[in-house]
Parts: C-alpha cells; sequence; structure tokens
C-alpha cells in the first residue's frame, strides 16, 4: 500500500471532501475518508516518579512532536455489526489487535456505541518501530482523530479513548509540545520549541519499552528528584531559545539502562556530538537518538554520517501546531 505523501498540505488534508455523506442523523458520517500525518514525538525530558499497582509509572517530562511521520487513512463503510481493517506498509506489524491502529478503532466505536460500520485502515510507515518515538502511539492517535472528524465527536471523547489506549496516545493526539506527567495522560501545553533541525537516528534492534521501565525500576533515584526538576522547569522556559540554551537540561532516565546495552544508540551520540548538535539526547526508552542543530548544512553532515553507519537517519522539524 501507498498513499502519495503529495496529499499531505497539512492537517487534515482537505478530509477528502469528495467523500463526504449527504445522510443526517446525530451521529452520521460528515466524511467517507479522512487521511492525516501521524508525527513522531521526541522527549527533552523523560523521569520516572514511581511504580504504579496497576503495572504502568508515573512519569513527569517534556515531549515535542516533530515533523517526521507516518500518513494513516481511515475510511469508513457499511457493515452489519463492526469490524475493523488494517492494511500496513511493513508487513512485520500486526493487522489485528496487537496493532494500536486497530485497537483504537476498535474502543472508539464502543466508547461512542456506533454500530453498522467498518473501519479501514491504511498505515504508510515512516517512523521507526520500537524506536522511542511513539510510532504506534501516532498511528493510533491519528485513527482517533480520524474518526472523530468523520462522525463529529467532541474531543473530550476523543481523548477519553485515547488515555485507554497507551501512555504517549493522549500526547499523540494533542500535538505540539507538552509537559507530560501521570502515566503521560495529564498534559500541560507548553510553548513550543524555537527553529531548529533535528536529527534523529535509529540503528540496530529496537527497544520493548515494557523491558525498558522494568531495568528503569531499579535505578531511578527519587532523593534527586528535586535536582531533576529544578532541570525541567528551566527547559519549560528556554525551549524556544536556541538549543545551546537548554542542552544541560535535557535528561532521560533511560539512558542509563539502555545506552549500556545498545552500542548503535551510544554510537550515534558520539556522531551527533562531533558533528557539532546542539543538544544530543535519546528519546523515549529508546534507542532512536536525536541531535539539535541549528542550521541544514551541519544537520546534513550529520544525517551522512550516521547513514554511512548503516543507521536509518531522518532529518526533522519541530511540529509546533497543536492537533486538536
Amino acid at each position: 500500500m501507498a498513499i502519495e505523501s503529495s496529499v499531505f498540505e497539512k492537517e487534515v488534508c482537505s478530509l477528502m471532501e469528495v467523500g463526504k455523506s449527504e445522510s443526517g442523523g446525530r451521529h452520521a458520517a460528515a466524511y467517507r475518508q479522512v487521511i492525516l500525518p501521524a508525527y513522531a514525538k521526541i522527549n527533552l525530558f523523560l523521569d520516572i516518579l514511581s511504580a504504579r499497582d496497576d503495572g504502568y509509572h508515573n512519569i513527569d517530562g517534556i515531549m515535542h512532536a516533530v515533523t517526521l511521520c507516518d500518513y494513516v487513512s481511515v475510511s469508513i463503510g457499511g457493515f452489519d455489526g463492526q469490524q475493523v481493517f488494517v492494511e500496513c506498509s511493513d508487513p512485520s506489524l500486526p493487522s489485528g489487535k496487537g496493532n494500536l491502529a486497530y485497537r483504537a478503532a476498535e474502543l472508539f466505536m464502543e466508547q461512542t456505541g456506533l454500530t453498522g460500520y467498518s473501519v479501514n485502515i491504511g498505515i504508510e510507515k515512516n517512523i521507526p518501530v520500537s524506536a522511542g518515538l511513539a510510532g504506534g502511539s501516532t498511528d493510533a492517535a491519528a485513527v482517533i482523530r480520524a474518526l472523530g472528524y468523520i462522525f463529529d465527536i467532541d474531543k473530550n471523547t476523543l481523548f477519553k479513548v485515547a488515555e485507554k489506549i497507551g501512555s504517549d496516545v493522549a500526547f499523540c493526539l494533542m500535538g505540539g509540545c507538552a509537559r507530560a506527567e501521570g502515566t503521560g495522560n495529564v498534559l500541560t501545553p507548553l510553548s513550543p520549541m524555537g527553529k531548529c533541525f533535528i536529527v534523529i537516528g535509529f540503528k540496530g534492534k529496537g527497544v520493548s519499552t515494557p523491558e525498558a521501565y522494568g531495568k528503569a525500576d531499579g535505578i531511578y533515584h527519587p532523593g534527586r528528584k528535586e535536582e531533576r526538576h529544578a532541570e525541567l522547569g528551566r527547559l519549560s522556559e528556554l525551549i524556544t531559545g536556541s538549543p545551546s540554551d537548554y542542552s544541560g537540561s535535557l535528561f532521560n532516565v533511560f539512558e542509563s539502562v539502555v545506552l549500556p546495552e545498545h552500542d548503535g544508540a551510544s554510537e550515534l551520540k558520539k556522531i551527533l556530538s562531533e558533528c557539532g548538535a546542539e543538544a544530543v539526547l535519546m528519546s523515549g526508552s529508546g534507542p532512536s537518538v536525536f541531535g539539535l542543530f541549528g542550521n541544514r548544512d551541519s544537520a546534513e553532515t550529520a544525517k551522512r554520517k550516521l547513514s554511512g553507519i548503516g543507521a536509518r537517519t531522518f532529518i526533522a522539524r519541530p511540529e509546533r501546531t497543536s492537533l486538536i
């Protein structure tokens, strides 16, 4: 499956007006097909505060959407009951309930009480899998957003669906930049990053998020919370400026457990620093690493060097617009 990337001018991609439905009713479909970009996220700050009884963790940090994205097409058809179909350009990803996009559509229909529709989802996958970039979560969020457009559902309901699917889905639904607390579902919008070029590299095997949290349980230090969170506050104030202004405030607790076991991520960090990145950090539970550059020439040089050692490499910009 391939979706023409030229279609994607901006959010909602014109909502495919040609597919608009003429039927009435409270939950009548306003559109029959919606195609959306599903933006990756990076973590500029990520700390674990505590483990929870439900198996999740309380975190605190800052997430930011970036222009690296998948493209998600959602269309609906008539069906006697409810059925979800997923087709993805990456054949290694599941097409059933193991795919967060499938679960997002299924839960959306359950929460809204909608029946009599099939949901057809197409995903053009560009974001690396199991890379700390919220690739699965952002696809799920795009499905929720698309179905919200199709059925004209209020955003509070959309966020309730997102929170039930996964920790990063609510942020991916919102977009822009936010402080994320709780399990990642308590979001406070922040001013977005200033202009910069973000070089993202991914090399080697992906990292399981549950496994990374399990390892991190043994190393995070609650006693240092005040020190770390002073840096988080400083970062939120300086984030609109040059990356060199806030590079010392970037933090990711997972670097302590992932980098020693993942030579590829450590190598990428080293090369990005040598190429003059103003700030370098691993994103999420890894192993993707990003470097922030003030000019495109330096970013292009870093991209070539990372690609030269076999890394999947992207140049992105901060995606500064809130999506919902």
